[in-house]
C-alpha cells in the first residue's frame, strides 16, 4: 500500500520512511496482531516511543498506508477494574494504587481496608495508560484531591508503562514496592522488548545509586523482575505499615 506515495512530495515519502521501515521490521517479525492494544501500546511495539501514534502522526501514517484498521488499536478503553475501601470515602483527599498484574491486585486486596488507601486498580498491562483519566469519576469523588502510585514489572515495557502514566497524569512509581522487589534475584528473557531510554533514566532517578546499578544490569541484560517476585505477606505488609504521602 505504498503506492499513494506516488502522488505525493518526495518529501513526504523521506520523512515516512524510517516509520515505514520500523513498521515493516515489527510485521516481519511479529506479523499483524491477533489481540487488541491500547494506542500508547501498540505505538511503543512499533516504534518504541508510547507517544508516536498520538503525538507524531502516527496514526495518520498508519492510515495513509492502509494499516490502522489492521492492527486491533483500541480507541474504546474499557472501564477500570478496581477495589475500594470505605473508610477512604469520608475524607476529601485520597491516595490509589494502580498495579501491572491481576495476581497483584488479588494479592493487596484482601488487605486495602487495613491501609490508608481509597482504591486500588488493576491496570492490566498498557491498557491503565487509556482509562486511568476516568478513576475519579468511577468513584463519584471528582471535586476531591487525589495523588496516584504506580507498581509493575522491573523490566523495559514495565518502565515504559510507569513513564507514559507519569508523563500524562503525574503519576509516582510505588518505591517501596520497587525497592523490595530489587532484593530479588532477576531473571533473564526480555529479548523482544523495545527499550525507551527517557523512561529508563527517569525511573532510576527515584533510586539509591546500587539500585540504580542493579536496574542498569538489569536492562542491559534483558532481564526481568516480575511483580510476583514478592509474596502475598511481603506486598501487605509494605502497604499497611510503609510511609505513603498524600496530595
Amino acid at each position: 500500500h505504498l503506492d499513494i506515495y506516488f502522488s505525493l512530495d518526495e518529501e513526504e515519502w523521506n520523512r515516512d520512511l524510517p516509520y515505514i521501515k520500523g513498521i515493516n521490521s515489527y510485521l516481519n517479525k511479529k506479523g499483524l496482531p491477533s489481540n487488541y492494544a491500547t494506542v500508547p501500546e501498540r505505538s511503543f511495539q512499533l516504534m518504541g516511543d508510547e507517544k508516536w501514534i498520538d503525538e507524531q502522526d502516527g496514526k495518520k501514517l498508519l492510515e495513509r498506508i492502509r494499516l490502522w484498521d489492521k492492527l486491533k488499536i483500541i480507541t474504546n478503553p474499557d472501564p477500570l477494574m478496581l477495589g475500594v475501601s470505605p473508610l477512604g470515602f469520608k475524607e476529601s483527599s485520597h491516595i490509589h494504587m494502580v498495579v501491572e498484574n491481576k495476581s497483584t491486585f488479588y494479592a493487596l486486596m484482601g488487605t486495602i481496608g487495613e491501609t490508608q488507601f481509597t482504591s486500588l486498580v488493576y491496570g492490566a498491562g498498557w491498557k491503565v495508560v487509556a482509562n486511568i483519566h476516568r478513576l475519579p469519576f468511577q468513584l463519584g469523588l471528582e471535586d476531591d484531591l487525589h495523588k496516584i502510585y504506580y507498581f509493575g514489572d522491573i523490566d523495559a515495557e514495565g518502565i515504559s508503562i510507569w513513564h507514559s502514566l507519569y508523563e500524562k497524569y503525574k503519576i509516582e512509581p510505588a518505591i517501596p514496592f520497587y525497592r523490595a522487589l530489587l532484593r530479588k534475584e532477576y531473571s533473564i528473557g526480555k529479548e523482544g522488548q523495545q527499550k525507551n531510554m527517557k523512561a529508563i533514566e527517569e525511573f532510576k532517578d527515584y533510586f539509591l545509586d546500587e539500585e540504580v546499578f542493579i536496574i542498569d544490569e538489569l536492562i542491559r541484560k534483558k532481564g526481568y523482575l516480575p511483580q510476583e517476585g514478592l509474596k502475598k505477606e511481603e506486598l501487605s505488609d509494605i502497604w499497611r505499615n510503609d510511609l505513603w504521602i498524600f496530595p
